[in-house]
């Protein structure tokens, strides 16, 4: 028909209209081929990015408590009221400049006595229970805790004590 370009097949004419055949012919400076790829390529995304998507939520917490969830030592975070959240959360390092250090899950959250507390130091890890001061202490049962390395950077808001949201 009278729409194509001499010399050109309608295919190779319309991908030249549309704006995203690339530079099919290399034309351009010597030593550039241009855009040698043909159809649109997806930008990659970064090799750890799927580990920033899998929460939106930072818990932050002080580097004793964030070590021993890391490790798999602390499986109770006791806090002085129950959370809603539930899932994969992120961990981060109070104090450290925005840096998330790891990943947890959180199962239940329940309220919990002193005296029941007392019994369940290999889960919670408080040596001295007086530094409780909750009138009503909660746990939240962490489990499949895990390290970022090398930890990820995020906005710390100012003022942001337990919760961050990405």
């Amino acid at each position: 028909g009278g729409n194509t370009e001499v010399g050109r097949t309608k295919k190779e004419a319309n991908s030249k209209r549309k704006g995203y055949g690339g530079n099919i012919e290399g034309k351009g400076s010597i030593g550039n081929r241009g855009n040698t790829s043909i159809g649109r390529s997806k930008k990659a995304a970064g090799k750890r990015s799927a580990l920033r998507r899998c929460s939106k939520m930072v818990l932050v917490l002080k580097a004793p408590w964030l070590d021993l969830i890391l490790s798999g030592k602390k499986t109770w975070e006791i806090r002085g009221t129950q959370t809603k959240q539930r899932g994969t959360i992120h961990l981060a390092l109070s104090g450290a400049g925005g840096q998330i250090a790891g990943q947890c899950r959180i199962g239940k959250s329940y309220a919990i006595n002193k005296k029941t507390l007392s019994k369940h130091f290999t889960k919670h890890r408080i040596d001295d229970l007086s530094i409780i001061t909750y009138r009503k202490p909660h746990v939240w049962e962490i489990s499949h805790a895990r390290r970022y390395k090398p930890p990820f950077l995020f906005d710390h808001p100012q003022g942001a004590v337990t919760w961050v949201r990405l």
